[in-house]
């Protein structure tokens, strides 16, 4: 893992967002970040540092310290550049290529719900390789059709409690 994040560092501008991912990589052991350095298969995307759930077992959060988080939630908003340059190379090279924004050291992605439509806008004016997948709890329709009609392929809609007063 170490020498594939060396070369990706070396053929990509870093920012917050990659220095972020590649702590996802090696200290949280996430497979998707570590696909996005060994360019293949699913790389994430987080934008959020917020979410509308508190959800048992949330990965970046837990209100028990009993309980501790096995990821460190984002802690800062990547900028739309970062996001698209990140995407773009990712989406134009690995096989089986997805990018997916919602991912375990996030919040819910639809608190970013602009910066998600913009940075996929964007990333498909320059490509159409690829999956861009969104992971949500989609309690918010109205922001996944916005980025849905700026041209996400795919979404993966999580159902964290069965009861009607959740759902």
């Amino acid at each position: 893992l170490t020498p594939a994040i060396r070369k990706y560092v070396r053929r990509h501008q870093g920012g917050p967002l990659l220095n972020h991912l590649m702590g996802c990589a090696t200290n949280n052991h996430c497979f998707a970040a570590k696909n996005l350095f060994y360019g293949r298969w699913e790389a994430p995307m987080p934008v959020s540092r917020v979410c509308n759930a508190e959800c048992l077992g949330c990965l970046s959060l837990q209100s028990d310290v009993e309980c501790t988080a096995s990821h460190q939630r984002l802690s800062f908003k990547p900028s739309k550049e970062e996001i698209v340059s990140l995407a773009v190379a990712h989406l134009s090279r690995a096989p089986k290529a997805i990018v997916s924004f919602g991912q375990g050291c996030e919040g819910e992605p639809l608190t970013e719900h602009r910066l998600i439509a913009e940075g996929v806008r964007e990333i498909r004016r320059k490509t159409s390789k690829g999956t861009v997948n969104l992971n949500t709890n989609g309690s918010w329709p109205e922001r996944v059709r916005r980025v849905a009609e700026n041209g996400l392929d795919s979404i993966r809609i999580s159902m964290n409690s069965a009861r009607p007063a959740f759902y």
